[in-house]
């Protein structure tokens, strides 16, 4: 982790060398065991993700999973919360898709944290989300599988957890009916 975070920090460094620490701290943070590990990774990615170029997907990709997942067991204060609100809203609304995928599995993340506070914050952008991809008629012949999974996984997870948030919308009606479509019409050719 060391030799991570001294490859983030000393400028000027290649592009290549912060992608792949960045992505080494994401792997090497499902071995983290304490509290102020995740409040270290939450900081350093924080930091990084403020100041590097956002025209680098590839590495904002691993930092918003690394700032999720971190966000997800720390406790946060409501600047630091409104903070990883507002990453989320902008990935998912970035022109890569694999940054949305990375997104989507930092919601799940936060989600699965139990953090309520955090969880209802984010609930109304992901479901606007979902609901957006998943309804329009392109969601069914869509160019990536792994993108159409993690809509499906989110979508299921919020309808199984988040049922008292989600009553008042069609959003569990929407994602049943795209749900029969992609399974059952779409490998027949039929939309």
């Amino acid at each position: 982790m060391d030799s991570g975070c001294q490859a983030i920090s000393a400028p000027p460094t290649p592009l290549m060398l912060i992608n792949e620490a960045v992505k080494s701290i994401v792997i090497l943070s499902d071995l983290f065991t304490e509290r102020n590990q995740f409040e270290w990774m939450f900081e350093v990615m924080s930091e990084l993700h403020r100041i590097h170029p956002t025209e680098d997907e590839l590495t904002h990709q691993y930092l918003v999973v690394a700032i999720s997942k971190s966000a997800a067991i720390i406790n946060l204060d409501s600047n630091m919360i409104e903070r990883v609100t507002k990453m989320i809203d902008t990935c998912l609304k970035s022109a890569h898709q694999s940054t949305k995928v990375a997104t989507l599995y930092g919601c799940l993340y936060i989600l699965e944290s139990g953090m309520s506070e955090q969880a209802k914050i984010i609930i109304p952008m992901v479901t606007d989300y979902l609901l957006k991809q998943l309804s329009s008629g392109s969601c069914i012949h869509a160019n990536s599988q792994q993108h159409m999974m993690v809509m499906l996984a989110t979508a299921v997870y919020l309808m199984e957890n988040f049922q008292e948030e989600l009553r008042e919308s069609n959003f569990s009606q929407t994602i049943l009916q795209v749900d029969y479509d992609v399974t059952l019409l779409a490998p027949y050719g039929i939309t």
